[in-house]
């Protein structure tokens, strides 16, 4: 109960993917809250459109896969792969 209440009365939330994020706005409609500030993170509604609007965190996912699939083939190459954080390709999009 004390989450619910808590969910209901935040200025903002941060859910793990788009999909969590376009649930919540789902529920606050259903009871007639006010929606708050939502982010999502995957940025999922650039490639299937969604009905509500979202903030949304992504990467350049070519790249992402680029950069998976050389770690991939140095692996079976028995080559050292190491592997680094990017930060580099963050998008962030409001998409309606």
């Amino acid at each position: 109960i004390r989450m619910k209440r808590d969910l209901l009365s935040s200025d903002g939330i941060y859910c793990f993917s788009d999909i969590i994020g376009f649930e919540l706005i789902r529920y606050f409609k259903s009871v007639g809250k006010e929606i708050p500030v939502i982010i999502g993170v995957d940025n999922i509604q650039s490639e299937i459109p969604l009905p509500f609007t979202i903030l949304s965190i992504g990467v350049n996912k070519e790249a992402l896969v680029d950069k998976a699939i050389k770690i991939l083939i140095d692996q079976i190459n028995d080559v050292d792969t190491t592997v680094k954080i990017v930060t580099e390709d963050v998008i962030l999009n409001k998409i309606n």
